[in-house]
């Protein structure tokens, strides 16, 4: 969308993560307070985690209903995509994200685990290989819910919780979250946006992509009628039960840089003969300066 001169656009983040089978969305409560009435309608901008042409129809569909309720306050909603191991108890830094781990005894052993899996075992794809669960050329894939739209009959399937590691299940899901930016020239209408987006009667329409944040619809009978390719026992062993205690992706305030040069310094693993505890080294000496800055 172009911006245009008799509008003023807001922007709003929102974000979308995969689990084990589950994609969380965790939406906004409701507005700070009651939202203002502009001279003219804005436009608003919303960053979204996902390329799902379904999703974003959707998103679209409930900006939409929102704009007809309140053609005073919006004129139009744009929803742009952003381009975009816990079973041994790893991770690639401390807590605060100030130290690196990638050379912890955890996460080394984790990491030769997928070396192993993929050059020793064969049983993770290799670099540059595309095996497509869907297509019957892999025997599990992680994914969302809604892929699961995608099987038919051709091969039995099922959905399971994802296995345990030596340090036990430990389920991990992806979170989004969804929040406006305090320097808004409209914050108080963005919110009131977001209010509406996550409301229960929305929430229930998402659940057909991202098992919802609130408990009332956290439950097979909900996802079910959202994704009925799936029984209610597959949903609530794998899905809510999954979701229970589970521990979400590391993250960090600096995650964009570190994004980028971890991925370079790992490029070095993916041969048959990598050091995988050399490599982590480097990658730990490389992200150290990000990491303390």
């Amino acid at each position: 969308m172009s911006p245009q001169t008799s509008r003023r656009r807001l922007s709003l983040t929102a974000g979308a993560g995969i689990a084990a089978v589950a994609l969380v969305l965790a939406g906004c409560s409701g507005s700070a307070g009651e939202a203002e009435t502009p001279d003219e309608p804005v436009d608003l901008r919303m960053a979204v985690w996902t390329a799902d042409e379904t999703q974003l129809a959707l998103f679209q569909e409930i900006a939409d209903a929102y704009i007809a309720e309140n053609p005073d306050l919006v004129a139009e909603v744009t929803f742009e995509p952003i381009p975009f191991a816990e079973g041994w108890d790893a991770a690639p830094w401390s807590e605060d994200g100030t130290q690196c781990t990638f050379t912890d005894p955890a996460m080394v052993d984790a990491m030769t685990w997928v070396h192993d899996a993929v050059f020793a075992d064969k049983a993770i794809p290799g670099p540059g290989v595309t095996a497509d669960f869907f297509a019957g050329e892999s025997a599990m894939t992680i994914t969302q819910i809604s892929r699961a739209s995608a099987l038919d009959d051709s091969f039995a399937w099922d959905i399971v919780p994802l296995p345990a590691g030596p340090e036990g299940k430990q389920n991990v899901i992806g979170q989004a979250g969804i929040g406006v930016f305090a320097n808004a020239e409209h914050p108080t209408i963005a919110a009131d946006f977001l209010a509406y987006f996550t409301n229960p009667e929305n929430a229930e329409k998402l659940a057909t992509y991202f098992p919802p944040p609130r408990e009332s619809l956290l439950n097979a009978q909900t996802l079910g009628a959202a994704n009925p390719k799936l029984s209610e026992e597959q949903l609530q062993a794998v899905v809510v039960e999954g979701i229970q205690d589970a521990v979400t992706k590391p993250t960090h305030a600096n995650f964009a840089k570190l994004q980028d040069v971890v991925r370079a310094e790992l490029d070095a693993l993916w041969t048959a003969d990598a050091d995988v505890e050399a490599v982590l080294e480097d990658t730990c000496a490389t992200i150290t300066p990000l990491l303390e800055g």
